[in-house]
């Protein structure tokens, strides 16, 4: 569960080859419909999102009375897993936690360890069943993004090593790079309406799903601006934002100019 379609296509994509099931949903209230007619061996839940984060929708889950996963593992996906955020996951009950950008190794590390084992294959083993769980590729993934990435170096701004490592392959990097460059019209123009409406609540959400997309395609700078708007207003600096908002939507824009050549006809 992850309201950034982008960390649920790179998570998918970097579990495809162990044949795991996956079933997504983009709010709390879509996984608790899930959850409520279908039980699942593991959850995988985002944390921050707008309306209901994942603590109140683990809270909600577990006392869903007609609901199907009320004692299934849920471990909480987080780019913050700092001693006071680890405590308030320990409190609500999660069962552990992985950190964004998720590597494919730590999620498949995640799965064994909670996945029923009589659906299992570990590779090298003769015991056949329903799942095989096989080594990924990401291991190697950086080591192959130096001879990969050659044409994304062309793109200012963007560390194509680090996007293909965080998205398992070049062809997964360059399919998450596109929904990147597809939503940066309307997510700019929704972060605008958000500050300029005073609803610091939600922006801060959103600027913390940008700061996320920004790091898995390695726009480093970009994901560091967003991330000082994500402080900001946690701690509701509005000095800061008015001052830096504006250089940060600039960059953030810019680049549909720069990635245009790769998905757009000439």
């Amino acid at each position: 569960m992850d309201d950034n379609e982008l960390n649920l296509e790179v998570e998918k994509k970097l579990i495809k080859e162990t044949l795991v099931s996956v079933d997504t949903a983009e709010s709390g209230a879509d996984a608790l419909r899930l959850t409520g007619k279908k039980r699942y061996d593991v959850i995988l839940m985002d944390h921050l999102m707008p309306g209901m984060d994942g603590v109140e929708c683990l809270r909600r889950l577990r006392s869903q009375t007609e609901g199907m996963c009320g004692d299934v593992p849920v471990m909480i996906l987080t780019a913050n897993a700092g001693g006071e955020n680890l405590e308030l996951y320990e409190k609500a009950g999660f069962d552990g936690y992985l950190m964004k950008p998720v590597s494919g190794r730590s999620l498949e590390e995640a799965l064994m360890k909670h996945l029923p084992k009589d659906k299992m294959i570990i590779s090298g083993t003769e015991e056949a069943d329903t799942v095989s769980m096989t080594p990924q590729k990401d291991i190697t993934a950086a080591e192959e993004g130096a001879d990969k990435a050659h044409w994304y170096e062309k793109i200012d701004g963007i560390d194509g090593g680090i996007g293909i490592e965080n998205c398992g392959d070049e062809e997964g990097f360059r399919y998450v790079l596109e929904i990147f460059y597809r939503d940066i019209s309307e997510k700019s123009q929704e972060l605008e309406t958000l500050l300029s409406s005073g609803d610091i609540g939600n922006y801060t959400v959103k600027v913390h799903a940008l700061k996320s997309s920004a790091k898995i395609i390695g726009a480093m700078e970009h994901a560091e601006g967003a991330f000082g708007l994500e402080k900001a207003g946690e701690a509701k600096d509005m000095e800061y934002i008015r001052a830096h908002h504006g250089k940060i939507m600039e960059l953030y824009r810019s680049f549909l100019e720069r990635l245009a050549p790769l998905y757009e006809e000439v």
